[in-house]
């Protein structure tokens, strides 16, 4: 049976990333054997340097690229919101235009893809080769709280997942990072089924990784909306 995906790129100020991240999905899109049809969609959120029209020039050259403009940055979270609801085809992935992700991690689900799930999740293996203590604590402790509250086990929220779009159309209650979470916790509790695959992920390739207490509590304020799924 034919299937389709949408691959979102959420990108501010990323001018030096961009072209390698949407040319290596392009590439694993373009040789794959389970997608017959595919679109890459890149938000440019308010960029102030040459990211958009990086993403201009792929686009001349590429048929299956499309560029969607935010005057103004509008974050991570309202990026995606704005990436999925571009969406059409049968199945969703996202990754940032920072390159934190590499490509291969797409490769490995396609790998293991399987048309009668729902979630297919990339666990992150090595966790304590690429990431500081501080964040690893951080994540333990947010599965708990997830768990906790939801009643059902978020496995690793934080990683990157296929994501069948129909999922999307359904109530979502939390509003910020913590969205990434609901959707494996709606899964569950909607007895979807969910695949997880064990991946290697790669070193942050640029920028940095940093820890804002405001995110921190942000995020533990929105994860309260999750008790909604123990009803």
């Amino acid at each position: 049976m034919p299937e389709s995906i949408d691959v979102i790129i959420a990108c501010h100020n990323e001018a030096e990333t961009i072209e390698e991240v949407v040319l290596s999905h392009l590439k694993i899109l373009e040789n794959s054997e389970t997608f017959d049809e595919f679109l890459i969609t890149v938000l440019d959120d308010g960029s102030t340097d040459r990211s958009k029209h990086k993403i201009l020039q792929l686009i001349s050259l590429h048929e299956n690229i499309k560029l969607i403009s935010s005057d103004k940055p509008s974050g991570i979270h309202e990026a995606i919101n704005k990436l999925v609801r571009s969406t059409s085809k049968k199945w969703v992935y996202f990754t940032p235009g920072d390159g934190q992700f590499s490509s291969k991690i797409l490769s490995d689900l396609i790998f293991n893809f399987e048309s009668n799930t729902w979630v297919i999740i990339a666990k992150r293996v090595n966790k304590t080769k690429i990431y500081s203590i501080t964040r690893i604590v951080i994540s333990f402790l947010y599965r708990i709280i997830v768990l906790i509250i939801s009643g059902r086990d978020p496995i690793d929220a934080g990683s990157t997942k296929l994501v069948r779009r129909e999922l999307f159309e359904s109530r979502f209650y939390c509003n910020y990072i913590v969205r990434d979470a609901e959707i494996i916790i709606k899964a569950k509790k909607d007895n979807k089924n969910i695949k997880v695959i064990k991946s290697n992920f790669d070193s942050r390739s640029s920028g940095k990784s940093t820890i804002k207490i405001v995110v921190v509590l942000k995020s533990l304020l929105d994860s309260l909306n999750l008790i909604k799924y123990r009803f």
